[in-house]
């Protein structure tokens, strides 16, 4: 099922395992969960104590991927669930 690489037939045997399905738009809810200055801002919260204790530059990987991959992806999937008058939810912890 594999070649020397080891990758071969692995496309199959992630389909074999991964079912099929439909999702019905009205049915469908986008849930977001924890966005919010304290936990994704480097100038607030966890980011300003990281930056008093000395330590900002161990979370700059996690606010730079925040600002460049997540919130972008967030703000495209909001404006089509708003766009097309879906349900959303925002879940905040702590």
């Amino acid at each position: 099922m594999t070649d020397n690489t080891g990758t071969a037939g692995a496309t199959d045997y992630v389909a074999a395992f991964t079912p099929t399905f439909e999702i019905d738009s009205q049915d469908a809810c986008l849930v977001l969960v924890d966005l919010q200055y304290a936990t994704g801002s480097p100038d607030h919260g966890l980011g300003a104590k990281l930056a008093r204790e000395g330590k900002a530059a161990e979370s700059v990987y996690r606010f730079e991927r925040i600002a460049s991959t997540v919130l972008p992806n967030v703000q495209r999937l909001l404006a089509t669930f708003r766009e097309k008058n879906l349900r959303v939810l925002y879940f905040t912890y702590g």
